[in-house]
C-alpha cells in the first residue's frame, strides 16, 4: 500500500510539472516576448545587416554601452549608410580617401584588413550572408557584387538604371532562401536577385514611395515584403512568391520603414511625406498581418524621416520625434520622454535599454532603460557630426555612423 501511495504522488508531480498551467511550471503571462527569428541565408553574427534584422527591429540580443562614453572613431568620410558586422567580427563600412570610395573591411579597432573600391558616395548598407560573404553595391552604375569575407568577388550582377547615384536606399535585405532584395529610387523598382547574382524579378508599382528610406522589411515567414507607400497609400505588401500587391494601408506617404514583430504585426509611424498638409489622419499604428488595423495612437505630424520603431525583447514598441514614446505590444500607452527627441533610428539592446541619438550643435545622444529611466545622457561638445545610418551594437559598445562627415564613433 505505502509503494502504491509513493507511486501515485510520483505521478501527479510528473503530471503538474508537465501541465504548462501547473504551480511547477506556471504559463508565460506576456504573449509577446520576442525571441530572433531564425533566418538561416543571414549571418550568425552581431550585426549583419541594417537595422540588424530583416524585421527592422534595431534590436540586438547582446548588452549594449554603459557609460556613453565615446572612446574612439573610425574614419569614415562621406559614407551615407551604415556599418555591418561579419561573422568573426569584422567591421564593414564605407569610406571615402582622396575621393574614392571603397567598402573598408576593419577588426573591432579599426584597423583595416582590406578595401574594395565601389560606386561614390556610396548609402545602401551592405549585407552579410549565412557564409560570412558581403552583397554591396560595386563600382559601375546599377552593379551589385557578392564578395568572399577577405574581399575576393564570387558574382556581379547588373540592373537597369537611369540616374548614377543610383544606390539611394538605406540597406539590402536577403529572403530566407538566399534571395537579395533591393528597392531601386530611380527608377523605383522591387529588385529580386538569386544567390548566384541573376536578376530573378522585378516589381513596379506608382504606389511604392520613391524615396532613400523605402527599406523592404520581412514578415516573420519571409512570403510578404513590406515597402514604404505613396500616391495615396502608406504601407505596400508584396507577395514574393508571385510578385503580387496582397494589400494596401493608408493615405499618407511612408517615409520610414516599417517594423514587423514575431508574431507578424507591423509598425509604422504614418506621418505622412514633406508634401502632406498638417490636417492629415497622422498616427501611430499597428496592423495585423492582413492589413487590418489592430490599434493606433492618434497625433499630430511630426517630422519623420528615417526614425524607424524599434521593439525590446518583452514585445514592447518605441519610436520617437522630437518625443520618445513607448506603448505595450497590444498598444497601451507605458510613458513619454518629451526631451528624448531622435534623428536616426532606434536601437535596443539585449538588456532592453534604448538609445538614441540627435543633432543639435554637437553630438547628443541618451540611453533609456524599459521604464523609461536615465542610463546615460551625452552632450560631446567636441565632436560635430550629421547623424548617418542606424546605430548598431557590437562588444559591449554602440557605433554611431556620420553621415556625409568623417567618423563611425565608438561609445561605451
Amino acid at each position: 500500500m505505502q509503494n502504491k501511495v509513493i507511486f501515485l504522488s510520483i505521478a501527479a508531480l510528473l503530471f503538474l510539472s508537465a501541465c504548462p498551467d501547473s504551480p511547477t511550471n506556471p504559463k508565460d503571462d506576456n504573449p509577446y516576448k520576442q525571441e530572433s527569428i531564425d533566418w538561416p541565408s543571414l549571418a550568425d553574427s552581431p550585426w549583419p545587416m541594417y537595422r540588424h534584422d530583416p524585421q527592422n527591429t534595431g534590436r540586438s540580443p547582446y548588452p549594449g554601452a554603459l557609460s556613453g562614453t565615446i572612446v574612439s572613431r573610425y574614419p569614415s568620410n562621406e559614407s551615407q549608410s551604415g556599418v555591418v558586422v561579419g561573422i568573426d567580427s569584422t567591421l564593414f563600412f564605407y569610406n571615402v580617401i582622396s575621393g574614392v570610395s571603397y567598402l573598408q573591411a576593419t577588426d573591432l579597432g579599426g584597423n583595416i584588413k582590406w578595401s574594395k573600391e565601389v560606386h561614390r558616395e556610396p548609402s545602401a548598407t551592405p549585407v552579410v550572408l549565412y557564409d560570412g560573404s558581403i552583397v554591396t553595391i560595386g563600382l559601375e552604375d546599377g552593379e551589385f557584387i557578392r564578395l568572399t569575407s577577405t574581399g575576393d568577388t564570387l558574382w556581379q550582377c547588373f540592373v537597369d538604371v537611369d540616374y548614377p547615384l543610383w544606390a539611394q536606399n538605406v540597406g539590402i535585405t536577403v529572403g530566407l532562401d538566399t534571395t537579395v532584395y533591393y528597392f531601386t529610387v530611380f527608377p523605383e523598382r522591387l529588385i529580386a536577385i538569386g544567390k548566384n547574382g541573376v536578376v530573378k524579378w522585378s516589381l513596379s508599382d506608382d504606389r511604392f514611395y520613391p524615396g532613400p528610406t523605402n527599406f523592404p522589411v520581412f514578415s516573420p515567414d519571409g512570403k510578404t515584403l513590406y515597402l514604404n507607400g505613396d500616391n495615396g497609400v502608406a504601407l505596400v505588401a508584396v507577395n514574393i512568391e508571385d510578385q503580387s500587391i496582397s494589400w494596401t494601408y493608408g493615405s499618407e506617404t511612408l517615409e520610414c520603414a516599417p517594423m514587423v514583430d514575431n508574431e507578424g504585426n507591423i509598425f509604422i509611424y504614418n506621418a505622412g511625406g514633406y508634401s502632406s498638409s498638417d490636417d492629415g489622419d497622422f498616427a501611430f499604428v499597428c496592423l495585423n498581418p492582413d492589413g487590418s488595423l489592430r490599434w493606433k495612437f492618434p497625433m499630430k505630424k511630426k517630422y519623420t524621416y528615417e526614425l524607424n520603431p524599434a521593439i525590446d525583447r518583452e514585445g514592447n514598441v518605441y519610436f520617437g520625434t522630437d518625443t520618445l514614446f513607448s506603448f505595450t505590444n497590444d498598444g497601451k500607452f507605458r510613458w513619454q520622454l518629451p526631451k528624448k527627441g531622435i534623428e536616426c533610428a532606434l536601437t535596443i539592446d539585449g538588456n532592453n535599454n534604448i538609445y538614441g541619438f540627435r543633432k543639435d550643435e554637437y553630438l547628443v545622444g541618451y540611453c533609456v532603460n524599459i521604464s523609461g529611466d536615465p542610463v546615460w545622457d551625452m552632450n560631446n561638445t567636441s565632436e560635430f557630426t550629421r547623424l548617418g545610418g542606424s546605430p548598431i551594437i557590437v562588444n559591449n559598445s554602440i557605433l554611431v555612423p556620420g553621415w556625409r562627415s568623417e567618423w563611425i564613433y565608438v561609445i561605451h
